[in-house]
């Protein structure tokens, strides 16, 4: 009799923040999401599921998030739809619309195309062409009754909490409120988190490329960090240059004098593949041996 043999794949455990350190916040968590990236890029093609951004969190910091988000949501609606806000506020009478004011508005509407200027507030008249039926037809129109305007007003704000409700701890965000509480402030900050990203001076330079994809990668992911400020071009190619290791390769891409930041990492990357491909070919035909304990070439001929 055939037995059933259940398989378990365990898989490396993802990253998780901890609870945020106020002295070290912006490192700790440029640290903790490059980390991540890697747990994706290595088992999103295995089927993994990948936890939430907001799974990886202290519960503490969920919440502080949670607050901080929800009181800038609410000085940004009332910022930017002041009108609603008059309405609900107003003392003012607020009635829907009754038959006779859609019938007075579609007469002033048709006195217009006849150049006339008739106020929406004038009285309904026979003297003035409106006929008895076009008060039933607007009665009519106006059933059933529109909401209040105050009622409207209230229906919109609760549409967009809704809508921000919904998307409070989405990915973006989560991480719009780390940047906002404890990523860069100004340009010399955010200059300061690209200038930490650099190669190893010791190398081995060019015997692999992975080097030079995790100082793109960890680049580019520090430019995301930074995004809010708008640090210029130049500081950011100033940057990315400091950080190139081999020296000789720096001073290269330097000469060149890019102004666009992706074409500079272009380069840098072929240029450095382009080197790598020649110390491959140049082991391959015997020219040195590698010392495995250094990383250093040691000639042959």
């Amino acid at each position: 009799m055939a037995t059933a043999t259940n398989v378990y794949v365990l898989t490396e455990k993802p990253p998780t923040l901890g609870r945020i350190d106020g002295k070290r916040a912006g490192d700790q968590i440029q640290e903790f999401l490059r980390e991540l990236a890697k747990y994706v890029r290595l088992h999103v093609r295995e089927g993994v599921q990948i936890p939430h951004l907001k799974q990886l969190m202290e519960q503490e910091d969920v919440e502080m998030l949670r607050i901080v988000l929800t009181g800038l949501f609410e000085e940004d609606e009332r910022a930017l739809h002041p009108d609603d806000y008059r309405i609900l506020e107003s003392a003012e009478e607020d009635e829907p619309d009754d038959a006779e004011a859609v019938a007075s508005r579609r007469r002033a509407a048709r006195a217009a195309q006849r150049g006339e200027i008739i106020p929406l507030s004038a009285p309904l008249s026979a003297a003035e062409g409106t006929a008895e039926g076009e008060v039933s037809e607007a009665r009519a129109a106006a059933a059933p009754p529109r909401a209040s305007k105050k009622a409207q007003a209230q229906k919109r704000i609760d549409d967009r909490r809704k809508a921000f409700e919904q998307t409070l701890f989405s990915e973006e965000s989560i991480l719009s409120g780390l940047r906002l509480l404890y990523g860069p402030q100004n340009l010399q900050q955010a200059d300061e988190v690209l200038k930490k990203i650099k190669m190893d001076k010791k190398g081995p330079h060019y015997r692999t490329p992975q080097p030079a994809i995790e100082y793109a990668t960890q680049f580019d992911q520090a430019l995301l960090w930074i995004q809010d400020i708008n640090l210029p071009e130049k500081a950011i190619i100033n940057q990315f240059i400091k950080g190139i290791q081999p020296v000789d390769l720096a001073r290269e891409l330097e000469l060149h004098e890019y102004k666009e930041y992706k074409l500079l990492k272009n380069q840098f990357a072929r240029i450095y593949f382009q080197n790598y491909r020649d110390f491959i070919k140049l082991g391959a035909i015997g020219a040195f041996e590698l010392n495995e304990s250094d990383g250093q070439k040691k000639n042959t001929s």
